[in-house]
């Protein structure tokens, strides 16, 4: 959990969220090794952050930038200069049924 907070720590510092009544939670990756976590305002999900290897974090920004366009997929809001982590926005569905 200290990692988490170190990155939200920072995403505040640099003006990306706001320090409004965050809730952090730790969702089960189910497609992913890495870990993510949704972060909510007011009870509400708006933002998912992703921590795994640069590679895979990498990808991730490239393909969700490649298709910045497709409704379906998310917003990327910030990737890690060292791509630990990348931070994108929250879609509300089930990709599972």
């Amino acid at each position: 959990m200290e990692k988490i907070n170190e990155i939200i720590y920072g995403l505040i510092n640099q003006g990306i969220i706001k320090n409004d009544d965050i809730d952090i939670k730790k969702l089960k990756s189910g497609t992913t090794n890495g870990i993510l976590y949704t972060l909510h305002y007011n009870g509400i999900p708006k933002y998912v952050i992703k921590i795994d290897k640069p590679k895979l974090i990498a990808a991730t920004e490239a393909f969700l930038l490649t298709y910045k366009d497709v409704n379906l997929l998310p917003n990327v809001l910030y990737t890690d200069e060292k791509k630990e982590f990348i931070v994108y926005s929250y879609i509300f569905g089930e990709t599972h049924f």
